[in-house]
């Protein structure tokens, strides 16, 4: 079965997922692999976004309260306008499923434990099932480890060629712009012969 490589990117009120509210899910194809190469993704129809309603029992740190004031969001506000979580992943699950048609659906991020914490235990919390399941999951600074053979410590953005990290997308804090660099940095990563 192919894949089809699905960058993420979310927002949150905090580091940890229960304590913590899950405020933005962007997403985006980043391209596709049928086993002899990748292909970098077509954007068109290929793009998610959903703001959520935070989580009543949730604390929000104060640093990312004044982080979101310094974005124009109004965490408070977020109680109104914000989808339920359940309405939000039902949204993002049939997105995922759309997009990979008979493909499997791999969750990429950067870093990976953060955004798929996230989305990992809002889907089960909410859905009771993960589109994505528990292992369909590329850390893309591990995977530049790999190909660069180098260590953990020295595979961070900036110690990567400018040509990976060439980009259209400045990283904002806005899930979906965010998502679309990552994926770009991933399929440059894929496409690098170093």
């Amino acid at each position: 079965m192919p894949d089809v490589y699905i960058s993420v990117d979310v927002e949150t009120d905090g580091p940890v997922p229960g304590p913590n509210s899950l405020l933005q899910i962007g997403a985006c194809v980043a391209g596709h692999d049928h086993g002899r190469q990748f292909v970098r993704r077509n954007p068109a129809n290929t793009e998610f976004s959903v703001w959520l309603k935070p989580l009543v029992d949730a604390t929000p740190y104060p640093a990312t309260l004044r982080w979101l004031g310094e974005q124009g969001i109004d965490h408070a506000k977020l109680y109104d306008n914000g989808a339920h979580p359940h309405a939000a992943l039902t949204l993002f699950a049939s997105w995922v499923r759309r997009v990979a048609k008979f493909s499997k659906p791999v969750f990429v991020a950067y870093p990976l434990s953060f955004d798929w914490s996230f989305t990992h235990v809002y889907f089960h919390r909410f859905l009771g099932a993960d589109p994505f399941g528990f292992s369909n999951a590329i850390d893309i600074k591990s995977l530049y480890m790999g190909k660069a053979g180098t260590t953990a410590s020295r595979s961070y953005k900036g110690s990567m060629p400018k040509q990976l990290t060439k980009t259209n997308w400045k990283h904002t804090h806005d899930a979906l712009q965010d998502a679309r660099g990552q994926a770009d940095l991933f399929a440059n990563i894929m496409e690098w012969q170093p």
